[in-house]
């Protein structure tokens, strides 16, 4: 009789119109019943067997960017009920839903748990009722499929006005095959748009060629530009070369590329520079290659500039390194936001990738807890707090303003009474008038008139 009514539940779960799939304790996908081939518009096989694993992935041609939808909280293998928002790709283009999750009581081992997954519409109030770090995750989901939706851009965290005019600049770019440059600090993520666009190009089955015109010898960049000019049959497989702070690139090899340029080059040409192309000097850039090259230029601004996009970086690379490290660390504590948020990010996005990565390593359970973060963001949290010395002032300068700052306090709470200040100061009046004189400390009027 219980095998009847097992048997008849299966055939409910794969017949029903409703969208239900099961996975079992791996993760993996036992059932994808018809109302989830009627949403999605993927068929059974393609996705029965597949582990699912939490991450957002906007490109509905791979099946991650399902699977990683289907994925339940770590928390519901407890055997909590969990209510996720989220962005499911379906038929015809990405829809917002949410996903109840249910584990299945049994009388069996816990790594045997079944969890049925249900989806639905997303209700008013449905946000609400989610952890942020569900929130959180439905922002990403919404940020990387409309970035997708609107210029095919796979994988580009834009959710400040900042990076969204990058992202429409980077879609130009994939449609043509000019030059281009970047303009921005260092770990902004210049050498990441490039490859973006060279991997979204007819380029894209070659090489992505990145030569570094500051760190390479004049030697080692001579001879890898003279093997691209000279004999570019040896190196069919490159499809863009990027010269990354092209401004240091000696003037002997800026002559020949710009020859071959001019002549008409097989290859997609992209360059960096911390600063503006305009800002350069003849000395640094012949004005033939900075006219080549800034004709599109794109300024990629620093990450204090774009603080929408912090905590939603940080999920990204949170759902990214649990895939590649096989945890499932879920999110940051509270306090830890606040930090990421209020601090600075003078190595912009590699420095809060960083963060992550070694936060990640260090996560016991799974939730990021402040004592985790890394001592170089710590000191650096810790440095940006401490009031700031002026820049260029020296020692000397330093200690006089110091100096001059404490007596004058003093001097203005004794009403000018120099005994009085002496002695709170532990001079002696004679060596207080010599200081004065010295740091060229005046006299207040009432300095002037009070007794001494």
């Amino acid at each position: 009789m219980a095998q009847r009514v097992r048997k008849g539940l299966a055939n409910w779960l794969t017949s029903s119109t409703t969208p239900i799939f099961v996975l079992d304790h791996r993760r993996v996908l036992l059932v994808f019943n018809q109302g989830c081939i009627e949403l999605t518009g993927r068929e059974a096989a393609d996705v029965i067997g597949k582990t699912c694993l939490r991450t957002t992935n906007p490109n509905p041609e791979l099946i991650e960017s399902l699977t990683g939808v289907l994925a339940p909280p770590e928390r519901v293998f407890q055997g909590e009920i969990a209510t996720v928002p989220a962005v499911i790709p379906t038929a015809t283009k990405p829809e917002t839903v949410e996903i109840y999750f249910f584990p299945l009581s049994q009388e069996q081992p816990d790594d045997q748990i079944r969890i049925v997954g249900v989806i639905g519409p997303l209700k008013d109030s449905g946000i609400e009722l989610v952890p942020d770090s569900e929130v959180r995750r439905f922002e990403l989901a919404q940020v990387l499929n409309s970035i997708y939706e609107n210029h095919q851009i796979k994988d580009l965290v834009a959710s400040s006005p900042e990076m969204q005019r990058v992202a429409t600049q980077v879609a130009v770019a994939q449609d043509h095959t000019h030059p281009v440059h970047f303009i921005g600090e260092t770990g902004v993520g210049k050498e990441y748009l490039a490859r973006l666009i060279h991997y979204s190009s007819s380029s894209k089955e070659r090489r992505f060629l990145p030569l570094d015109c500051q760190n390479l010898s004049h030697f080692e960049i001579s001879r890898i530009l003279r093997r691209l000019f000279v004999e570019p049959s040896d190196e069919t497989q490159v499809g863009t070369v990027y010269l990354q702070q092209i401004e240091y690139l000696a003037r002997d090899l800026q002559v020949e590329l710009l020859e071959h340029i001019n002549s008409g080059s097989i290859f997609r040409w992209m360059s960096n520079s911390r600063r503006s192309l305009e800002a350069l000097t003849e000395e640094e850039m012949l004005k033939e290659l900075q006219a080549t090259f800034a004709a599109f230029q794109i300024s990629v601004p620093p990450l204090r500039n774009r603080n929408e996009d912090v905590l939603l970086l940080a999920t990204h690379f949170l759902e990214l390194l649990n895939i590649e490290h096989k945890k499932s660390v879920e999110q940051f504590s509270a306090d830890v936001e606040t930090e990421l948020c209020a601090y600075r990010w003078p190595g912009n996005v590699n420095e809060l990738y960083s963060v992550v990565k070694e936060s990640v390593d260090r996560c016991q359970s799974n939730v990021i807890q402040a004592e985790e973060l890394n001592l170089q963001f710590k000191t650096g949290r810790d440095a940006q707090r401490t009031r700031p010395v002026r820049v260029g002032e020296s020692l000397e300068d330093y200690l006089n303003r110091v100096e001059r700052e404490r007596i004058s306090d003093v001097l203005k709470t004794t009403g000018g009474n120099k005994k009085a200040a002496a002695e709170i100061l532990q001079l002696t009046r004679p060596k207080l008038y010599r200081r004065m004189q010295a740091l060229e400390i005046e006299e207040t009027q009432n300095q002037a008139e009070a007794t001494s």
